[in-house]
């Protein structure tokens, strides 16, 4: 994992929810309170910059089967996809971007799934590293609408297949935490929405 702020940690976390080893997670992060943040969940975090080939390479001396690459600003994710792809050519690399401009760039230098950000995409990361097939062109998107009426007083899981979070009371609930909260009137449904991406 190349990245370990806000959307990088959700992903680790929603990683170990989901049965992952924490000794078998490597982090590189160039800031030394997200390294420590890492450590404290058990993975293997160097401190070194994501578009660094020395760095990276030795975050990579390890087998590597799947990279996560969340890293701020978008032409940064790009630069570390691509050291990614170099560097480990059969890895399945899942990398997220701010703006949808960026999807078709990942994904021409070497990611195998664009995500695009906002804090709930962690889970969108870890799910998509967690699919048995590579859709050729299935980048991202978040979006939101009002509960339904149906809804209220149920469970987010049980609310909608595509729900990843809710935002109540302008606070926002992501991932396994927001999993299992009920529905209230007003709250707003996160959800993760594919697309086709066609690419010239």
């Amino acid at each position: 994992m190349v990245g370990f702020g806000v959307t990088g940690s959700s992903a680790a976390s929603h990683l170990l929810a989901c049965g992952a080893d924490a000794a078998d997670l490597v982090v590189l992060d160039a800031d030394a309170d997200a390294v420590r943040s890492a450590t404290e969940l058990g993975a293997r975090a160097l401190r070194g910059d994501g578009t660094d080939r020395v760095a990276f390479a030795r975050a990579a001396s390890v087998e590597v089967d799947r990279i996560v690459i969340a890293l701020v600003p978008d032409h940064t994710a790009v630069m570390s996809t691509m050291l990614a792809r170099e560097l480990c050519p059969s890895a399945m690399i899942v990398t997220a971007v701010r703006e949808n401009a960026h999807v078709t760039t990942a994904r021409r230098l070497g990611a195998d799934h664009a995500v695009v950000t906002a804090e709930a995409a962690g889970s969108a990361l870890a799910g998509a590293l967690h699919q048995r097939h590579r859709p050729a062109r299935t980048p991202w998107a978040i979006a939101q609408r009002p509960a339904r009426a149906s809804e209220v007083g149920r469970e987010l899981r049980d609310s909608d297949p595509t729900a990843v979070g809710l935002i109540r009371d302008c606070r926002r609930h992501w991932g396994t935490h927001a999993a299992g909260l009920r529905v209230a009137p007003g709250d707003q449904i996160v959800l993760l929405r594919t697309h086709t991406l066609t690419e010239s």
